[in-house]
């Protein structure tokens, strides 16, 4: 059944409850903090700098290899360059709906397509005017919330959300275009692609 109404949260127990049928998929902020944990965990061994990339989202401390600090690239679905930032300590999460994409037949036999960012309130696929948005905040597993739930808000209501929480982020239109939030991110003019939508690399 759509929506959160009956997911309890036993905040003592630390312990989610579904009700019958409902299944929770964790793959997003999972991938968030996996790379969160595997930093923290190289920095404890004694790394003067760390890097962890885990399904696209990324989490870096400390010194890169090169230069001062670590410079997080965003890319579209065809790999070119969007936008970008520097960094230090931080980490940036990207969710999109341009890459995972089906088709679907409908109960009148039309076919439509779908994507895998799912509406809470609808259970079905999220209609929203974004195909792609990268946050930056100081942890991964947030980043990832973030992006996810600012992609199925759209771009109005998902930029109020990312200001609301101060965190920093692109958001890329249908058409290509690409929005601002917070003052950390910087558009860039077209170029050829990276290797991935959000990529990091030791800035010189």
């Amino acid at each position: 059944m759509p929506g959160c109404g009956g997911i309890g949260l036993d905040r003592h127990g630390r312990r989610v409850c579904l009700p019958a049928g409902v299944r929770l998929d964790a793959g997003g902020i999972g991938k968030g903090l996996a790379a969160d944990l595997a930093v923290a965990r190289l920095m404890r061994l004694g790394c003067s700098g760390a890097m962890a990339s885990v399904g696209g989202d990324v989490r870096v401390c400390g010194r890169p290899p090169q230069g001062e600090r670590w410079r997080a690239e965003v890319a579209d679905a065809g790999d070119a360059r969007m936008a970008e930032r520097t960094l230090l300590d931080g980490a940036v999460a990207t969710s999109s709906t341009a890459l995972r994409r089906w088709r679907v037949t409908g109960p009148d036999g039309a076919a439509a397509e779908a994507h895998h960012v799912i509406d809470p309130a609808t259970g079905r696929p999220a209609v929203t005017d974004v195909v792609l948005v990268s946050v930056s905040t100081g942890r991964g597993w947030w980043s990832e919330v973030l992006a996810t739930a600012a992609l199925a808000r759209g771009r109005a209501a998902g930029s109020a959300l990312l200001d609301l929480h101060g965190a920093d982020a692109v958001l890329v239109d249908a058409d290509g275009a690409g929005h601002v939030v917070g003052a950390a991110f910087s558009l860039l003019a077209p170029s050829a692609g990276i290797d991935a939508v959000a990529a990091l690399k030791a800035a010189s």
